[in-house]
């Protein structure tokens, strides 16, 4: 092999290390916080990019599986050492990915929301009366406050406030969603009445356009045969 790591323990002496308590103690720490709290932010933020694995989600999980194995591995590795290579790979890196996930995912609801703006300001349908966007606007205004306050606070390096607002703006991101995925099965059936409105007005204004153009030939046709008529 061309490029090796530092020098590795053999399997009996990296077994010897995941059996000692301390070690087994933190990585089952480690591996519940990425099953119950990461694994499902990472789906979800892939799901909002049409299914593509994030660049950045994917360095993030490397960087934790990298420093787990040096941990194992890695000869030079006293036992605490061992403990601060995991503690990092959760504490540092799992954490990383689970907020640049809320981000992308935040990001792809406020997105949404921008779409809806964007078709308003360049529609011309009529909306019914009953179709309001207070809602919206009042949920999208909530979720952008959470969003910028997890920001600051995410910039003194507490991640467990940061994580518990994203968390939040998440949650009122999916009901302004709702309310968008409403907002826009009643506007396409808007815009679809009014598309038929238009259509009728555009046949109703060729028929009273034809209706002109053969009268106007009627009195023509009538003028010509009454000159005749006297010229004679």
């Amino acid at each position: 092999m061309a490029v090796k790591s530092k020098p590795a323990l053999d399997l009996e002496h990296v077994e010897a290390r995941l059996l000692k308590p301390e070690i087994a103690k933190e990585l089952s720490k480690l591996f519940h916080y990425y099953y119950n709290d990461v694994h499902d932010l990472s789906s979800f933020a892939s799901a909002e990019k049409e299914g593509k694995r994030l660049e950045a989600l994917t360095n993030e999980l490397y960087s934790c599986f990298h420093h787990i194995a040096r941990a194992l591995c890695e000869t030079d590795c006293t036992d605490a050492v061992q403990l601060e290579e995991i503690n990092t790979a959760k504490n540092t890196h799992l954490r990383r990915l689970a907020l640049d996930a809320y981000k992308v995912i935040i990001a792809s609801h406020i997105s949404d929301y921008s779409t809806m703006l964007k078709t308003l300001s360049t529609s011309d349908v009529p909306l019914p009366q009953h179709l309001s966007t207070h809602k919206v606007l009042e949920l999208a205004s909530e979720a952008k406050a959470k969003f910028l306050e997890a920001k600051e606070i995410e910039k003194s390096g507490n991640a467990e406030e940061t994580i518990k607002l994203f968390s939040e703006a998440v949650d009122v991101c999916t009901e302004m969603r709702k309310q968008l995925i409403k907002f826009d099965e009643i506007y396409q059936i808007a815009r679809t009445e009014y598309g038929k409105t238009q259509k009728k007005e555009r046949r109703k204004g060729w028929k009273e356009w034809i209706w002109k153009i053969i009268a106007a030939l009627i009195i023509a046709v009538a003028g010509i045969l009454l000159g005749k008529m006297f010229g004679k």
